[in-house]
């Protein structure tokens, strides 16, 4: 882990608008591969990001601690340093020769009622291209064959990300939840790909990861509190503003955990303030609405409360299924815990 570069005040705000560029540009890609598998589309977001990966390159090379940031690409190199160099590789591609970077023809995953999604790669720069490169951009072709060619576009555009944040954190763009501008990106039913650029790969350390960071959306509706398998364990759904498109469940501990992290559970009357309308969402999964904002009629969720028998939206045992799938499927619980959805409409 490189120490972090030095960053003024001034660098930092100039550095954080082009990443947030770059976070922008990576979930957008990524979202067009639900909409479509024109590859013209999905290779003008694709351009998009390489541009913006080239600028936070740039400037990271003109501030007071550039020195620091070069040393990363000296011998022993940052174990990215390669995907960065990759990276400019194709900007310069883009920016000097006729010939576009696009993603190669793609694989399609089809989700079934879950919808498609295309999972493209970055295609080959052909040899006339490279051959109308300046030198010291040539040199840079092994870095775009081992790195880039060949490997899903939005992997890459993670793993980039995940750099930058490294060898500067204070640039990453955040929500005021502190959640980054743009992720996590929706999650597609069974596929293991990483939706966050802090998401660990090795699949334990991502389990604490989840737990150990505020779940995503602005507020958790407990809609029961039941006993499973020996465990006190709180179920409901995940809101942003008024709407709430997924389900959570979780044990007591954690609950108590996220809320010291300042996240808000709450309960209320919720037979009288929310409705399912999940048929204006093709009623394929349960959709809920709050007829007002939560604030107005919610209030917090005391952990220390003796367990109830309230349950809404469902049935102790149906609840029970869905703590026993959460607890036992990592993509499941990925998806809840990080409320990672976009809804259809």
């Amino acid at each position: 882990m490189p120490i972090p570069l030095t960053l003024s005040p001034d660098e930092t705000v100039s550095l954080r608008a082009a990443m947030r560029d770059a976070q922008i540009t990576a979930r957008d890609y990524y979202n067009e591969t639900a909409r479509t598998g024109d590859l013209d589309a999905l290779a003008t977001r694709a351009r998009l990001f390489v541009g913006a990966v080239q600028v936070l390159n740039d400037w990271l090379q003109q501030v007071a601690d550039a020195a620091h940031y070069a040393a990363l690409f000296d011998s022993p190199r940052d174990k990215d340093a390669d995907l960065v160099d990759a990276f400019r590789y194709a900007r310069n591609v883009t920016q000097h020769v006729l010939h576009p970077v696009a993603p190669d023809q793609p694989n399609t995953l089809i989700g079934g009622l879950h919808g498609l999604r295309v999972y493209a790669s970055w295609a080959e720069i052909p040899a006339a291209a490279h051959q109308r490169l300046y030198k010291s951009t040539q040199i840079l072709k092994a870095q775009f064959e081992s790195e880039l060619r060949g490997r899903e576009v939005t992997s890459t555009m993670i793993r980039v990300l995940h750099f930058f944040a490294r060898v500067a954190p204070d640039i990453v763009a955040r929500e005021e939840t502190g959640e980054w501008v743009g992720f996590p990106l929706p999650s597609q039913p069974g596929v293991i790909a990483l939706l966050h650029p802090e998401e660990p790969s090795d699949l334990t350390a991502a389990h604490a990861w989840l737990d150990g960071r505020r779940p995503g959306g602005d507020a958790r509706l407990v809609c029961g509190r039941l006993v499973v398998d020996g465990v006190d364990c709180v179920v409901g759904f995940t809101f942003v503003g008024q709407h709430a498109f997924l389900p959570f469940a979780e044990s007591v501990d954690q609950v108590a955990a996220d809320m010291g992290l300042g996240y808000r559970y709450v309960t209320g009357d919720i037979a009288s303030e929310v409705d399912d309308v999940s048929v204006m969402f093709g009623g394929r999964d349960l959709v809920l609405f709050s007829r007002h904002p939560l604030n107005q009629w919610t209030v917090p969720f005391e952990v220390q409360a003796v367990p109830d028998s309230y349950i809404y939206f469902g049935d102790p045992e149906a609840w029970g299924r869905q703590i026993d799938l959460n607890a036992g499927d990592y993509l499941v619980r990925r998806a809840q815990r990080l409320n990672a959805v976009v809804p259809d409409s």
